[in-house]
């Protein structure tokens, strides 16, 4: 089971910006339809969307739309099928995570809707090392879903393994090393269903949910998700991208016509101090930098306002500037949907919505390229110019080291080595609440719990955990397994935490899978002073957000 998590701090209601309220624009209303499909009677026809525009947001192969979500009350957006799905295949896969560090109370209230509304808890994701407090933000399926107490049918997969060690070039730090999303779907599934996540009963209970107000399953027809919803696939994860130091790309999935629209962008707003982080350099200055997340906002320099983009993949989509190659040139641009802006009573926005449109015919393969703006474009070539080359010395990451280690070491070879990497420890996937039916043995007097591989434990970042690798034994094949003495870490459930009468809680039968080298917390590249941070430009930014 998966959870949302919350700040502490944020358990009030959401309080709307009032900057906000100025924003004023033409919008068409999207019809009130109601579960299973349902026209209301009283929704304006000549509000429906033409035959023109229909092939324009939902090629005739698309597979995945978003659209008005089904489920009653202000649900905003959801994702729906346009075809049925076996349990267990692939929703949606290769997007990234963003992870979120020591959010500081005071400023983090400018992303107060964000925190309280799609926030994940850090073990879910592997990211628990990144820092003291570490909250995991999903975009695509993980924000744009709507949430289900039970009768959910999407499942989260998380890669253990992050994509990237450390970079020893200008790139590192600037993107997400946590990739390699998938989500599958948990149960069979009906063209026009919509695709629900297990956000787990204590997520709508501190929202004041009744049991009676929670959704088990929802859906629309599908002429009308033809009709009024915008296609979710036409772009997907890619590897490398063609541009330097950019990491991964996005790439189109079919053949997209000029003016087409590419993607729905739904976007969040947020303050830029919000994502303001202080840190303590090495030599014990504190410096002010800002959450990785900035790298992937739109917004203006001058506006303290930013818009988080959530569509599945997007995140992925990479810079270009107008040239003479059509390789690395733009090749989309942002506009905003006349379905934007819906208000709320209050008159603050409750649904924004940018469109990613084709500036050309996009071929089927292409990496998709989007300016960023020439402020963005400044800043990124003062960084090339001024980029320190320290790294050249760095050790190398836990990413790295599994990938070449295959005999872990003893804590005692470790002692006597001279070139232990000092930012590196053992973690091992251990579940304490499952070792009462563990089998036990005595070792010197001491109790031996002998570990078992039980459901979904080695794909569950939750149960990571530090250990310390007492013995290497021998096994079949010229393989060996790992006697470990398990510790606790911050963030552990009260089932998991092994009191201090218990230990040293000594656990053997580890295969060579079950232990992973992690890095300490604040040594990734995401914490490099050097590492590269700004929005990116939004030319159609409300001229009333600017400062």
């Amino acid at each position: 089971m998966i959870y949302k998590t919350i700040a502490a701090f944020f358990v009030v209601a959401f309080v709307d910006f009032p900057l906000y309220n100025g924003w004023k624009k033409n919008h068409r209303t999207i019809r009130h339809v109601g579960v299973n499909g349902q026209a209301d009677p009283s929704s304006n026809p000549s509000c429906a969307n033409t035959e023109e525009d229909t092939m324009n947001r939902v090629p005739m192969d698309c597979t995945l739309v978003m659209a008005q979500s089904s489920i009653p009350g202000n649900s905003g957006w959801g994702i729906f099928t346009l075809q049925s799905q076996a349990a267990d295949s692939v929703a949606m896969d290769g997007d990234v995570v963003i992870q979120l560090v020591d959010l500081n109370e005071k400023t983090a209230r400018g992303m107060r809707r964000l925190v309280w509304e799609y926030l994940w808890d850090a073990t879910e994701t592997g990211g628990q090392y990144e820092g003291q407090k570490v909250s995991s933000l999903i975009p695509g399926f993980g924000t744009l879903a709507n949430g289900a107490a039970k009768g959910s049918n999407l499942k989260y997969m998380a890669d253990r393994k992050r994509t990237n060690g450390n970079l020893l070039h200008a790139g590192a730090g600037a993107f997400t090393y946590y990739q390699n999303v998938t989500w599958r779907y948990s149960k069979q599934v009906n063209a026009g269903d919509e695709l629900l996540v297990n956000y787990g009963k204590k997520w709508f209970e501190e929202r004041g949910f009744s049991n009676t107000s929670i959704v088990e399953q929802a859906n629309r027809s599908v002429p009308y998700l033809r009709q009024n919803g915008y296609c979710l696939d036409n772009v997907i994860a890619g590897k490398e991208s063609k541009q330097p130091y950019a990491g991964r790309g996005a790439f189109a999935k079919r053949n997209l016509a000029e003016g087409s629209i590419v993607a729905p962008i739904p976007v969040l707003p947020l303050t830029r101090e919000s994502l303001e982080l202080v840190k303590k350099a090495k030599d014990g200055k504190m410096i002010q930098t800002y959450q990785m997340m900035l790298n992937y906002c739109f917004g203006a320099s001058q506006s303290n306002i930013l818009l988080y983009p959530y569509s599945p993949i997007i995140n992925l989509i990479n810079h270009a500037s107008d040239s003479n190659s059509e390789i690395l040139s733009p090749n989309v641009y942002l506009r905003w949907s006349p379905d934007s802006n819906q208000q709320s009573a209050s008159g603050t926005p409750t649904r924004m919505l940018l469109e990613m449109v084709a500036m050309r015919d996009i071929k089927a393969g292409e990496e998709i390229l989007l300016n960023y703006g020439e402020k963005w474009e400044e800043a990124w070539k003062a960084h090339l110019q001024s980029y320190d080359t320290f790294q050249s010395n760095r050790h190398p990451s836990a990413w790295d080291l599994d990938k070449k280690i295959n005999i872990l070491p003893t804590v005692a070879e470790q002692q006597r080595s001279q070139s232990a990497n000092p930012d590196i420890f053992t973690s091992c996937f251990y579940k304490y609440e499952d070792s009462v039916g563990l089998q036990q043995e005595q070792d010197q007097g001491r109790t031996v719990f002998r570990w078992k591989e039980t459901s979904a434990l080695l794909s569950s970042p939750r149960y990571l955990r530090p250990c310390l690798i007492l013995e290497r034994i021998p096994s079949q094949h010229n393989l060996f397994s790992y006697k470990v003495q398990v510790l606790n870490r911050p963030g552990l459930a009260k089932v998991e935490r092994i009191p201090k009468a218990s230990f040293p809680h000594v656990v053997t039968n580890l295969p060579r899978e079950a232990l992973v080298f992690s890095d300490k917390i604040y040594t990734t590249d995401q914490h490099l002073p050097t590492a590269f941070r700004h929005e990116i430009g939004l030319d159609v930014f409300p001229k009333e957000w600017m400062n």
